[in-house]
């Protein structure tokens, strides 16, 4: 059985912030909100000098997140 804090499953993610002073470690809410944005247009370098006789291209894309409702979600600050 799956550990509970007010009737939500507890979910442990270990890119959170280590517990300090002033550190926001836990949040508590509705992560359905959250949505996965990529940003438009892609960045291309073209690289003629690394493998001589080829051509190497490097693509990058921004992609982000972001709330949708940020009411929907809150952060325990941690003090000392």
């Amino acid at each position: 059985m799956p550990s509970l804090l007010m009737g939500y499953p507890v979910v442990i993610n270990d890119n959170m912030p280590t517990q300090a002073d002033g550190s926001y470690s836990v949040a508590f809410g509705d992560f359905s909100t959250y949505q996965i944005a990529e940003r438009s247009g892609l960045h291309l370098i073209r690289d003629v000098f690394t493998s001589k006789g080829s051509t190497i291209f490097h693509v990058t894309r921004r992609i982000g997140g972001a709330l949708n409702t940020p009411d929907g979600l809150g952060l325990l600050k941690f003090s000392v």
